[in-house]
């Protein structure tokens, strides 16, 4: 398996503007460049994965690193995925038929800033399994109960796990703290996490009243903007494994592309002679030669056509979507 390092030294001796060759941050900016260029144009073996989640909503929040649901299979029955413009049809969503299963799956518009929705009048706490990154702040935007926007957002303080172990509090006296001053919300709308995270961020939801403590989310150290899309489950009346207890959602999904930073990351692109043409067609590109970037662009796709068939096995299956629905931005299981 070809890692980050193999790929610089496959094109450490391309020639960039100005003549010089590729080294250090330049050759992994245009690395990068290169993979998510490739990723965005073809749905390579590599980029692909399956996905399940267990769950007893009525939704599914697609983690970090999943870019699109590509097929859907719910309690193992196969269940057909809709677009979300669905929900303006004359039958509505979960009203159409199939000969698998009448569950269908609707993918939703935009994107969410937590995994799971925030519990309206519940105070917010942010704690980090890392010391270093208490007293650093996540920036909060939402909207209270009657549809006002907090302009400008506010401030949560991060705190830290008891000895840094997640889930582990010292006492319910960490959520009766300045959190319960900050404005209470309806929605949250949007986050930003800090810069120069250590540790894993868990966003929760807590009721003063009782202590009732709801998950909301769980963030990568190397997210700055969480940005999740949000698969709905439709018709789950007729559900063969609804019993009221949780479900088993298994996608197969394509993977977002996320920046090559360690030498021995893996490439989500296997193929080193399309890295190495996508990087001279992006020089190309600066230089202004369309035509040549256009040339180098083919290339490269041509040489992942390649090996793309080099390591499909098996009977293929065509999987006729109802729709190719764009879930971009979309987050390790909440930070992996």
């Amino acid at each position: 398996m070809y890692t980050l390092q193999d790929a610089r030294s496959e094109v450490a001796n391309v020639v960039v503007p100005g003549g010089t060759c590729a080294t250090g941050g330049h050759i992994d900016r245009r690395i990068n460049a290169a993979v998510r260029r490739l990723m965005t144009g073809h749905d390579a073996p590599e980029a692909q994965a399956i996905l399940t989640i267990v769950t007893d909503k009525n939704y599914v929040t697609l983690p970090r690193g999943v870019k699109a649901a590509r097929a859907v299979n719910i309690c193992g029955v196969p269940t057909p995925q809709y677009h979300y413009s669905y929900s303006f049809a004359p039958a509505g969503p979960g009203d159409f038929s199939h000969s698998g299963c009448p569950v269908t799956t609707q993918a939703a518009p935009g994107s969410f800033p937590t995994a799971f929705d925030h519990h309206e009048g519940m105070v917010l706490i942010a704690f980090s399994t890392s010391n270093a990154d208490v007293k650093k702040n996540v920036r909060v935007y939402g909207r209270r109960a009657n549809g006002e926007d907090i302009v400008g957002g506010f401030d949560l303080p991060i705190r830290r796990w008891k000895n840094g172990v997640d889930g582990e509090i010292q006492s319910t006296r960490e959520f009766s703290g300045p959190e319960t001053s900050l404005p209470l919300l309806a929605e949250i709308t949007d986050l930003t996490l800090p810069t120069g995270l250590v540790g894993y961020v868990s966003l929760l939801a807590v009721n003063p009243e009782t202590w009732s403590v709801y998950f909301l989310s769980k963030y990568h150290p190397e997210e700055i903007k969480p940005g999740y899309q949000r698969i709905y489950l439709r018709n789950l009346g007729c559900c063969p494994c609804d019993s009221g207890q949780c479900r088993e959602v298994t996608f197969l999904t394509k993977q977002d592309f996320i920046p090559l930073t360690r030498e021995d990351e893996l490439l989500p692109i296997q193929s080193l002679d399309a890295i190495k043409f996508m990087v001279m067609s992006i020089a190309e590109e600066d230089q202004r030669n369309p035509q040549m970037a256009k040339e180098y662009h083919l290339r490269a796709m041509s040489a992942l056509n390649a090996a793309t068939r080099d390591k499909i096995d098996g009977q293929q299956l065509t999987l006729n979507m109802r729709s190719d629905a764009d879930m971009s931005q979309v987050g390790s299981l909440y930070g992996f």
